[in-house]
């Protein structure tokens, strides 16, 4: 699909986007705040840029996955270049449909870069053409149309990554029961 079909397939959702990141971002100010400087809601870790990445719901990939363009088929910049090169405060990714954004993650981006910086294997073995070390925390794949991403499983990444995440669905709580 064409950059313009899934730009504005995702900002269909944002709405929803600001709805569920907000209450991680605001939180009531004291009295006191409020009343020396106007303060009724504060952001007390201030953030300039929010990332979203809504991915379409297909296919059966666990909650605690997340993809990063690896790989343009036009050579273009992608979303992993661009967060190693420092851009990004925080990325919410989520799968949607036509109405539902569920799972969604909310990931503090400079904590994911400081894994990459303590970590740089992660990265490094992406390079290779072949399955890596780190099957089970990173790995590549194949988006079908010349380009390539990278999934990370959140779960496998220290806590200070993972800001947030949505509910596990019903079934999900059944299974661990």
């Amino acid at each position: 699909m064409s950059r313009q079909v899934d730009h504005a397939w995702s900002d269909q959702f944002l709405l929803r986007v600001a709805e569920i990141v907000g209450p991680y971002l605001l939180v009531p100010a004291s009295s006191e705040a409020d009343m020396r400087e106007v303060a009724d809601l504060v952001v007390p870790r201030f953030r300039q840029a929010v990332a979203v990445r809504l991915r379409r719901r297909a296919g059966n990939y666990p909650p605690s996955h997340f993809t990063l363009r690896l790989r343009k088929r036009s050579g273009a910049r992608t979303e992993l270049a661009k967060i190693v090169d420092r851009h990004g405060d925080l990325m919410f990714y989520g799968h949607a449909d036509h109405t539902t954004i569920d799972p969604w993650l909310l990931i503090d981006l400079h904590a994911l870069r400081a894994v990459f910086m303590r970590y740089p294997e992660l990265l490094h073995s992406l390079r290779r053409k072949h399955t890596n070390d780190n099957s089970d925390v990173i790995g590549k794949l194949d988006s079908g149309d010349g380009g390539l991403f990278v999934w990370i499983d959140v779960d496998k990444l220290p806590d200070n990554v993972l800001l947030a995440r949505s509910p596990p669905v019903q079934a999900e709580l059944a299974l661990t029961a």
